[in-house]
């Protein structure tokens, strides 16, 4: 999930050059229409993404619908999908995004359409990551950034990188350490610019070292350019327990930097980056790469055998970023204990940005010295503020830093691990909605999380879900720490944590899917049998929310055997009911029935002895055994669930058995009893804050309505639940919806929005796999055809729906059987 969506971020403010490919830019993407689509290519440092961000600065005029900006991250572990950054987009356009790539692609292209929007792709790793992201059209501009530049891409204007030429690289050095400097020792400038290879990410990391030690001459800078060589395990000088880069004198375990005598070539015999005795000829003590016969001493400022002025990337030949390793080195020589070490469990743990009270979890520091190492991690240029309070790090300086890193450090890194992920806990617990998905909460166990700062948590509470927008890709990269680490426990207690946060109240289905993916991969591997099973239901759960029910029984019939090899009787009765659930909405009603059959004995079961169980499941035998017709039986099942409810004060549980029961008498033609009961289920929902429910009951007290002739009433509340299911991406609710408002334009005699409310009902709910309510939809529409006249095409609708009512057992084949077109176009469910 690395990606981001911002409006453009601020042009760099140090910009410098580029001239030409400016111009170039603006000239290409200031043109009426067809707007073009620009790729900017070159090596990692080169500044793409800041010529991107300042062409797209300047072109704002061209582009009134506004602008925006997609992280891809292409060059990390986890580059975006093509799923997820539509997704990303379309949120940020305020629109919800459905499932599936095509989907997301076409409801783009549909939202851009006609609108003039510059769309900049940063970090792109491919075409195939890009391609989708393409709105087309004409009207939106698109730039690309990338290392390569991407040639299958049909139809695109190149920009290639090179090098900053020197006079540019020492102006950029100038704006960041002050003109005049540069220009009093403007050889030693053009020297540094030569080692950083003109480079805007090694010029700016140079400039920012001179900037915090301006009493250095840029000549020592420029002799102390020496390029450091990926190593790993200790660096030099350090004692044994000690973590890489601490150096001589320092404490078992002490922090890079703590011992006396620190500095850039600090250390008997070695120089930042050297390998004693290496290289024919060389002086003892001299790196590879050395000039030979460099003896020990020179240099200044370096430390007893560093040879003077080792050529920048030696022993790394042309690599690209090499001028940057120079001058990353010398930053993160220069930085505290407590820096190196935040930076080093960033980029060990792979996140992508971080916040200050993520980096005092890392830390396990005050929230107040985590920003300050945030501070001094910024002014050496190592770290970015990307957006307000969050910082993010250059792909080169994160692969710096994860060569530094050996295994003595594993210990910290799990015990970070452990924090932050807690830490994340204790706020996704304390942002949870009020109703968690499922027929039975799993009650498996979840550890309460890390305590965390309560101004952290007052801020988050203040806007869960920008706090969440913002930090979801954080999260999940945590979850796929941990499981790197082989922590199993923590990543499935983070992952089940998150089914119950705004990646459910906000519809964020992706990135739910991938953690609990992620996690379920490290639940099996380390024989979790309980994390396991929790997982695959809670997977269930949320197929099961999107509407997909064969993978939803697919996830729950695995899980199942996993709770009963536990022993977990609560895990095993949540699992029975929602699996029971799924098979119902697919008119799979024998195994419906079986499976709430074994529930309700679990839920009586001594060890368990719940009523709201018990009372959700005897709702659900009374829910099938109406859609079968047996209203006798259905009847006795829901008005013992409302008996329980009631008395063990179940809200939620008395709210959904009125709605139930409201069915039930529409289904019996008992409309008054049936208004009533939805009008007291609306008010339960509405009271308790049950937002998807109130549209269920909405709908519900909508239809009785229409059937007694109240259209007028009807319509507003039908279009408030229509948006309330489409704010949750409940489809099959919305589908049920558009049906009710099909049949209620039927009944006002306007046919052609009836046809497309019902045409659009018919396509989601065969998109679902929910056979029954589409034969519902297939006999609205017969009677549609009949008051078009079309009896032929109607006789074929209804033979459709026939034969699906008959193939489920459902009790509309009896009752159609004897009257196939009764008076009106109202179905009784």
């Amino acid at each position: 999930m690395e990606f981001r969506v911002y409006r453009i971020p601020p042009a760099v403010p140090e910009f410098t050059g580029r001239q030409t490919e400016l111009a170039a830019l603006r000239n290409l993407l200031s043109v009426a229409t067809p707007r073009p689509v620009c790729v900017i290519s070159g090596p990692s440092g080169i500044g793409k993404s800041a010529l991107a961000v300042q062409a797209a600065q300047a072109l704002a005029r061209h582009y009134p619908d506004g602008r925006l900006y997609v992280e891809l991250n292409g060059g990390s572990s986890a580059p975006a999908t093509p799923e997820e950054a539509l997704a990303a987009v379309l949120r940020r356009l305020g629109e919800r995004p459905p499932d599936g790539l095509a989907e997301r692609a076409a409801h783009y292209r549909k939202a851009l359409a006609r609108r003039r929007f510059l769309i900049v792709l940063d970090d792109a790793q491919s075409e195939r990551q890009v391609r989708p992201l393409l709105p087309g059209g004409g009207t939106c501009g698109v730039l690309i950034t990338s290392r390569s530049s991407l040639p299958a891409l049909a139809g695109t204007s190149p920009i290639e990188l090179g090098e900053l030429p020197p006079e540019a690289s020492i102006a950029l050095l100038g704006r960041i350490v002050g003109a005049g400097r540069v220009a009093r020792e403007r050889a030693a400038a053009a020297r540094i610019a030569e080692r950083c290879r003109g480079l805007p990410l090694a010029l700016r990391l140079a400039g920012a070292r001179l900037a915090s030690e301006p009493d250095w001459p840029l000549g020592l800078l420029a002799d102390r350019l020496v390029d450091h060589t990926p190593r790993t395990g200790a660096e030099p000088g350090a004692e044994p327990g000690a973590e890489p880069g601490a150096e001589p004198g320092a404490e078992p375990g002490a922090e890079p930097g703590a011992g006396p005598g620190a500095g850039p070539g600090a250390g008997p015999g070695a120089g930042p980056g050297v390998e004693p005795g290496a290289g024919p000829g060389a002086g003892p003590g001299a790196g590879p790469g050395v000039e030979p016969g460099a003896g020990p001493g020179a240099g200044p400022g370096a430390g007893p055998g560093a040879g003077p002025g080792v050529e920048l990337g030696a022993g790394l030949g042309a690599e690209p970023g090499s001028g940057a390793r120079a001058t990353i080195g010398l930053a993160w020589e220069a930085l505290d204990g407590q820096s190196r070490r935040a930076l080093r469990r960033m980029a060990a743990l792979g996140l992508p940005d971080a916040t200050a009270w993520i980096t005092a979890a890392l830390l396990d520091a005050t929230p107040d010295d985590a920003a300050g190492a945030l501070d001094r991690l910024t002014r050496a240029g190592l770290l970015t503020a990307h957006t307000p309070g969050r910082h993010i790090t250059h792909d080169l300086v994160r692969t710096f830093v994860e060569e530094r890193a050996d295994e003595k450090t594993a210990g910290d890194r799990a015990a970070a691990v452990t924090r932050l992920l807690g830490g994340w806990m204790w706020l996704l617990q304390r942002i949870a909605p009020p109703f968690r998905p499922g027929v039975i909460p799993l009650e498996t166990g979840r550890s309460p999380g890390v305590e965390v700062d309560p101004s952290v948590t007052d801020g988050v509470l203040a806007d869960p879900y920008a706090w969440f927008e913002a930090e979801q890709k954080s999260i999940a990269g945590g979850v796929r720490a941990a499981a790197a680490l082989g922590q199993d426990e923590i990543a499935v207690q983070l992952a089940s944590a998150l089914s119950g946060s705004a990646f459910v109240s906000g519809d964020l289905f992706d990135a739910w899917n991938q953690t609990h993916a992620v996690a379920l991969g490290v639940a099996r591997r380390k024989g979790n049998t309980l994390g396991e099973a929790t997982l695959l239901t809670e997977l269930g759960r949320l197929r099961g929310g999107q509407s997909r029910f064969d993978e939803a029984r697919a996830c729950l019939s695995q899980a199942l055997p996993l709770f009963r090899a536990t022993g977990h009787l609560r895990g095993e009765l949540a699992t029975l009911a929602d699996l029971a659930l799924s098979c119902r909405e697919q008119g799979r009603f024998a195994e419906a029935l079986r499976l709430p059959a074994i529930a309700e004995r679990r839920a009586g079961h001594d060890e368990i002895g719940d009523d709201t169980a018990i009372a959700q499941v005897k709702r659900l035998i009374g829910s099938i055994r109406l859609e079968q017709g047996d209203y006798g039986t259905a009847w006795q099942e829901l008005a013992q669930a409302l008996w329980l409810s009631r008395t063990i004060e179940d809200r939620r549980g008395e709210a959904r058995t009125l709605l139930a029961i409201s069915w039930y008498h529409r289904a019996r033609g008992e409309l008054d009893e049936a208004g009533e009961h939805a009008s007291k289920a609306l008010a339960g929902f509405i009271e308790i804050g049950d937002e998807p429910m109130t549209a269920h009951a909405l709908r519900a007290r909508a239809k009785t309505w229409l059937r007694v002739g109240r259209r007028g009433e009807a319509r507003r509340p039908l279009e408030q639940a229509l948006e309330i299911c489409q704010a949750a991406n409940d489809r099959l609710g919305a589908a049920l919806t558009l049906r009710t408002l099909g049949e209620l334009d039927l009944a006002e005699g306007r046919l052609r929005e009836s046809r497309g409310h019902l045409a659009l009902a018919v396509q989601l709910t065969q998109r679902l796999g929910v056979p029954l309510w589409r034969a519902r939809i297939l006999r609205d529409t017969a009677w549609l055809q009949h008051a078009f006249g079309a009896s032929d095409q109607a006789d074929a609708l209804l033979a459709e729906a026939m034969e699906i009512f008959h193939r489920h057992g459902a009790r509309e084949y009896r009752e159609l059987s004897a009257d196939p077109l009764p008076p009106g176009p109202y179905s009784r469910l």
